[in-house]
């Protein structure tokens, strides 16, 4: 009997109705990875949390009026790349991260990660030590278009160094064509802290309208039945070429914006020396990986000294929904 109940418990399906028993307010964490449900849940929330979404619209027009003109994430490409080189908030947050990175022992990490391709080395950012970084994920320059392009204030999620040794080749998991099932929009932000060139595995992706035409042709064809399905090469290549592939090569100061939602992708694969990059995840407002109900902004858990900087009624919305912790619900994973 035991064995047959563990046997249950380990099931998708069980594991779903047991996660909606404990976190009924993310219940769009169960519904089908799909763009129609993805925008479902966007839409219930929206209605269910009409005030705040108000508040957050009013708070992106606020911030785009007060500062300079910023670039736009064009919506069928999905991704836009600037270069702010010549910007020292910026400089100063990439100098942070890029200190930080050479104080972990990468090759310790490798053989205790989850996946040692791809090594996530999380940025506290309530603490002062990373406060350019913390000031970094309230600049105009990022919340500008990323607001814009959602319709409304985001939500950060993960903040990490990400770094990739490249010793093997290899095109399994994230190094497969995939889109992230995580919301209708999402954008990351990856902003290289040493030059990202075709030796060191740069991510690799299509535009957004071109991503999106490529999934109801492989859903048609019983290739493809949920967007983060692992796809090969040749399964993207027979609806586009080769070339309409970009590659994401920069260097430390510019920033690569992408939707890895919309777009199809790949990271890092193999190549002549590791990669390390500042990731930054924005999150819709209204994703499933937010609640439907008890949405408190609060900045609990941050340095005074970083409080007395980000006391605002942006700072609150942007980085004061992580006490949520949805980013840690990883029912996909356990499914």
């Amino acid at each position: 009997m035991n064995s047959l109940k563990s046997k249950i418990s380990n099931t998708p399906f069980y594991s779903k109705l047991s996660f909606m028993k404990h976190f009924p307010a993310y219940s769009g964490m169960v519904l089908p990875d799909t763009p129609f449900w993805a925008n479902f849940t966007v839409n219930v929330s929206r209605f269910l949390n009409g005030k705040e979404e108000k508040q957050r619209v009013a708070l992106t027009k606020k911030i785009a009026k007060d500062s300079k003109p910023q670039a736009r994430i064009p919506e069928d490409e999905g991704f836009l790349i600037l270069d702010f080189r010549d910007n020292p908030m910026v400089m100063e947050a990439v100098e942070c991260a890029r200190n930080y990175a050479n104080g972990a022992d990468w090759d310790a990490l490798e053989k205790t990660a989850k996946k040692p391709f791809l090594i996530d080395y999380p940025i506290d950012y309530h603490n002062e030590k990373f406060a350019p970084i913390a000031k970094l994920l309230l600049s105009p320059e990022l919340l500008v278009p990323v607001s814009e392009y959602f319709g409304a204030l985001p939500v950060v999620g993960d903040v990490h160094i990400w770094y990739s040794p490249n010793k093997e080749q290899s095109n399994d998991r994230s190094r497969s064509y995939h889109s992230d099932g995580l919301d209708r929009h999402h954008v990351q932000v990856f902003l290289p802290l040493e030059e990202i060139d075709e030796d060191n595995g740069p991510l690799t992706f299509l535009s957004a309208k071109q991503s999106e035409e490529i999934y109801k042709k492989l859903n048609k064809d019983g290739i493809a039945y949920r967007r983060n399905q692992k796809l090969d090469d040749e399964d993207i290549y027979k609806y586009c070429k080769p070339e309409d592939a970009i590659k994401g090569l920069a260097k430390p100061g510019q920033a690569i914006m992408a939707d890895t939602t919309r777009c199809y992708h790949y990271g890092s694969r193999f190549g002549k020396r590791p990669r390390v990059q500042l990731l930054i995840q924005y999150y819709e407002p209204f994703s499933k990986k937010m609640p439907l109900w008890n949405r408190e902004a609060r900045l609990d858990g941050f340095d005074e000294g970083v409080i007395k900087a980000l006391d605002t009624d942006v700072a609150r919305n942007v980085l004061g929904m992580t006490h949520l912790e949805y980013s840690r619900m990883r029912l996909d994973e356990a499914a």
